[in-house]
């Protein structure tokens, strides 16, 4: 190379300067974008993916589920479409009420940054406190609930629960507006039960604490309170037999305030002991605890812990209550206490179980991974709609038995399942069955 060459070489030409300012602003333009990130989350990275089917339920609203519209039904689906699916199938279709109530097509998560909920438990209760003169903020409580939970480990399991729920703070407030209007809002008795109030929610998440004896010169009332309180502090901090003998002692008191409920929170400390601490010999005892209170809040949880002792005995009372023609005043219930027995937190998929109905049978088969031999055989013992359409989804179109499937499923019969074309969904309604958020 000469010298002359050399030097044009060196002062560049103008297409490599070109080139060196697109370097150079693409390289700005780069750390603008990482500078300032966008939509970053904790636990990621959630790379958009494009979906052409629904994953775990189907897309259209409650309403058209309501006019008998189910479409094309996927073995991926959760358990509460497919259940009104089956029921579809079977002739029994829901109310729109029923719909509703099952909280059909829920939204698969809910966004991290929502505001706080307009009428949030904690929220009104913290607003409640402002009524006493020169109280403290509190910083261990949110609208998070986060703020209200507690994790405990366990040697086969890491458990997070929410230790005070919204009935906590709901009840705390409308014991203090009581209080403030019968002793005084700046009355000094009030300010000590919201000190011991506060102690006893700190135990929601925080480490144990316990409020103080009430005074001698108490009132009978504030000293009805503290028992209470020093009962519930005891439960939110994990001393559940503490609590548990201390709610019993209030159940004695008849002229406690308390008293009616004790027996109640008295069962919840020996159920949440068997839960939390995995003890099963506490889950019978709590079962009959339960079963000594007449209340509808005892029933309900009576019922949660038949689930959890005789799994198999309550998925057939609960498979039979789903296969009715009407579920009851407590649909929603019905089926989380139903997806609760039938499907393994572990695997996401069928437990396996003894108990056996058309419905827990069916729903074994569309979810599990039978071979289509044994779903065809299935229906050919039980030659009904429901397993029809299990055995046209189990095979595909070189399978010997096609013909003899589609024999069976007549035009007039056919649901959108059966039909090998897509079809175009009812146009979207909208009023109070729309998807819940």
């Amino acid at each position: 190379m000469d010298i002359r060459q050399r030097k044009r070489h060196c002062r560049g030409s103008p297409q490599k300067t070109m080139t060196a300012a697109r370097i150079t602003l693409a390289a700005a333009l780069a750390a603008l974008f990482l500078a300032t990130p966008t939509d970053l989350v904790s636990c990621g990275p959630s790379i958009p993916q494009a979906a052409f089917v629904a994953k775990h339920g189907p897309l259209y609203p409650a309403e058209d589920y309501a006019r008998n519209y189910i479409g094309i039904v996927d073995r991926e689906w959760r358990t509460e479409p497919l259940i009104v699916a089956w029921r579809y199938f079977s002739g029994l279709n829901l109310s729109a009420a029923e719909l509703d109530a099952m909280y059909i097509n829920r939204r698969e998560s809910t966004a991290i940054d929502s505001d706080t909920p307009p009428h949030n438990p904690i929220d009104i209760w913290l607003k409640a406190r402002s009524i006493v003169p020169n109280v403290n903020a509190v910083s261990h409580l949110s609208y998070d609930s986060i703020n209200a939970s507690r994790t405990t480990i366990t040697p086969t399991a890491y458990i997070n629960f929410q230790n005070c729920l919204d009935d906590a703070f709901l009840t705390a407030t409308a014991t203090l507006t009581a209080r403030a209007k019968q002793w005084g809002a700046d009355d000094n008795e009030t300010k000590d039960w919201l000190t011991a109030q506060d102690i006893v929610f700190s135990n929601c998440s925080g480490p144990a604490a316990e409020p103080a004896l009430a005074p001698r010169s108490a009132s009978a009332l504030l000293k009805a309170d503290r028992a209470y309180q020093l009962a519930a502090a005891g439960f939110y901090a994990g001393a559940y037999d503490q609590a548990h003998k201390r709610f019993l002692a209030i159940a004695k008191d008849t002229a406690s305030p308390w008293h009616p409920i004790a027996p109640y929170l008295a069962a919840r400390a020996t159920l949440r002991d068997a839960t939390v601490n995995e003890m099963e010999g506490k889950l019978a005892e709590a079962a009959r605890e339960f079963a000594a209170i007449n209340t509808p809040a005892a029933k309900q949880l009576l019922e949660f812990a038949n689930l959890r002792l005789h799994p198999d005995e309550r998925l057939v009372a609960l498979a039979t209550n789903l296969s009715q023609p009407r579920l009851g005043p407590h649909p929603s219930q019905l089926l989380t206490d139903f997806r609760f027995t039938f499907i393994s937190p572990e695997t996401g998929m069928p437990r396996r179980t003894k108990a056996a109905t058309p419905l827990i049978d069916w729903l074994q088969v569309w979810r599990g991974s039978s071979p289509p031999g044994s779903t065809i055989a299935a229906w050919r013992t039980h030659p009904d709609t429901p397993w029809l359409i299990a055995a046209l989804t189990s095979v595909n179109q070189q399978d010997s038995s096609v013909p003899e499937l589609l024999a069976a499923a007549p035009p007039s019969r056919q649901s959108p399942t059966m039909q090998p074309a897509c079809r175009t969904p009812p146009p979207r309604a909208t009023g109070s069955l729309a998807p819940s958020p």
